[in-house]
């Protein structure tokens, strides 16, 4: 069964104008994190992270830059080595 265009145009329009309130969004990231975050460990700082994208935002890089260094793809990025916890 397809939809048609006119049901199709309504289900995009309403799913782009949900707007949840911050609080949500915090519990949304907050729960994610909690299922599928890896924890990180940074060597050289001695710091650890609760997700790949905190670390890699604490070095302003992009997540999967940390992540093969993590992985051992990589050895570091701008001069900092990572681990899994």
């Amino acid at each position: 069964m397809k939809h048609s265009n006119e049901t199709i145009e309504k289900i995009r329009t309403s799913s782009k104008e949900r707007v949840f309130p911050q609080s949500v969004r915090n519990l949304m990231t907050k729960r994610n994190i909690e299922i599928n975050g890896k924890r990180v460990y940074c060597v050289e700082t001695g710091k650890e992270f609760e997700s790949i994208s905190a670390a890699a935002r604490s070095i302003k890089t992009a997540p999967i830059c940390v992540s093969r260094v993590a992985n051992g793809i990589k050895e570091s990025i701008k001069g900092y080595s990572f681990r899994f916890i």
